[in-house]
């Protein structure tokens, strides 16, 4: 006796766009950013190897647990 069966249905699957960003507005140029691939380094933290899209971003970078805890991590191995 064959154990193996073969079961063969047509599924389809409703696919749903999200709207899109409004032209002009930050989550659009965020997107069209994020689109073009690696931007230019402007805000770039060397510590961590982390680019960040804007000031914005890069300051809340500074303050953020992963930023400290490289900073406390250098600061310890540092000489002298």
């Amino acid at each position: 006796a064959n154990l193996l069966k073969t079961h063969s249905e047509n599924h389809t699957t409703a696919t749903t766009t999200m709207p899109k960003a409004e032209k002009g507005s930050p989550k659009d140029i965020a997107n069209r950013m994020k689109a073009k691939g690696l931007q230019k380094l402007k805000f770039y933290c060397q510590m961590c190897h982390k680019q960040c899209r804007d000031e914005n971003g890069f300051k809340c970078h500074l303050t953020s647990d992963s930023h400290l805890r490289q900073m406390k991590i250098f600061r310890d191995n540092a000489p002298g």
